[in-house]
């Protein structure tokens, strides 16, 4: 995403034909003569400003966070840039995308779309992709990717929960607009300050920390999300310190977009002194819930599985309009 800023940033700003000497058929001296580059400049700056000024008007307020969010598009046009990319997604890496049948994935989606039941968000859609990497995203339009070097990590359905929790997080939060509606406008008053080092300043004194607080705002939300659907809340903590084991641990996160494991830690800590209230909403029993299911996620040799591919009529099928894609429609 911030690549996409510093791309736009220098699409708009260093053109070659923008030059202080300006064009030879031009009567007006140099020295008098506007600069197209730094007017083209101001305007894009002002026309973002007017946005912001326009957007005001349009906060909701975040689940589980004291704060709003921007709603710069409607839900339903929301829902089709998050279908659209997750298409794109799907069909770009068709080879690598796991069967909506198989069973880890029928597993992932109960789980998924029990936190979301139990908390009452609508109906997700849950991919996994065949990747090493231990990573998922969440797109607008209820769809959310994972990867298979993820699954070790999840252990059990508490702590896939967890995970499932902090990228629906992300979404609930509005941190895929963070870009257009924080980022770009100042990345392009950067430009206009900073010139060529626009990227530095932003990344380290804008982007990076913006980043770090979504990571701490999806640790919030997806813990809630746990608790609220009754999964063990003690799972959270080694979620993170089983990341820990596989990413290692930093000194220091200045310089990167995701918090220290300790700085998480430390508020999940926090967040587990709900326990009590946890246990009273749920009488006092883990899961209490009519599971469908069971623990399949920890009974599976994952070194040894394969992993079947999805089809095209799979994918087109997920996102028919008529259909929601919980687990029972999916499988």
């Amino acid at each position: 995403q911030i690549g996409t800023v510093h791309m736009l940033g220098r699409l708009l700003g260093t053109s070659n034909k923008w030059c202080i000497g300006g064009p030879k058929t031009s009567n007006i001296p140099a020295k008098i003569r506007p600069r197209p580059r730094n007017i083209f400049n101001l305007l894009s700056v002002g026309a973002l400003v007017g946005g912001f000024v326009w957007s005001i008007s349009r906060e909701e307020p975040v689940p589980f966070l004291d704060r709003t969010r921007t709603a710069i598009f409607s839900p339903e046009s929301e829902a089709w840039i998050g279908e659209t990319i997750a298409k794109m997604v799907l069909f770009t890496n068709q080879n690598q995308v796991v069967d909506v049948n198989d069973p880890i994935v029928h597993h992932i989606n109960e789980i998924g779309n029990h936190l979301c039941t139990a908390n009452g968000l609508p109906p997700h859609r849950f991919f996994l992709i065949q990747d090493p990497v231990p990573n998922a995203f969440a797109l607008p339009g209820r769809t959310v990717f994972i990867n298979t070097g993820i699954l070790p990590v999840f252990a059990n359905q508490s702590g896939a929960a967890m995970i499932i929790g902090h990228e629906i997080g992300h979404a609930l939060a509005g941190h895929n607009y963070d870009s257009l509606y924080f980022m770009l406008p100042l990345s392009l008053l950067a430009k206009l300050f900073f010139g060529s080092q626009a990227s530095v300043v932003v990344d380290y004194f804008l982007a990076w920390p913006k980043s770090r607080q979504h990571e701490f705002e999806a640790d919030r939300i997806g813990f809630h999300l746990l608790s609220g659907a009754c999964f063990d809340i003690n799972e959270a903590e080694k979620v993170f310190k089983r990341l820990a084991e596989i990413t290692g641990e930093q000194e220091s996160d200045s310089a990167s977009t995701h918090p220290t494991w300790e700085k998480r830690l430390a508020q999940i800590n926090e967040l587990q002194k709900t326990q009590p209230i946890q246990d009273l909403a749920c009488a006092c029993g883990r899961l209490n819930y009519n599971w469908k299911g069971y623990n399949y996620l920890s009974k599976v040799n994952l070194q040894t599985y394969t992993f079947p591919t999805i089809t095209t009529e799979q994918i087109e099928h997920a996102f028919a309009p008529s259909l929601q894609a919980t687990p029972e429609v999916m499988a």
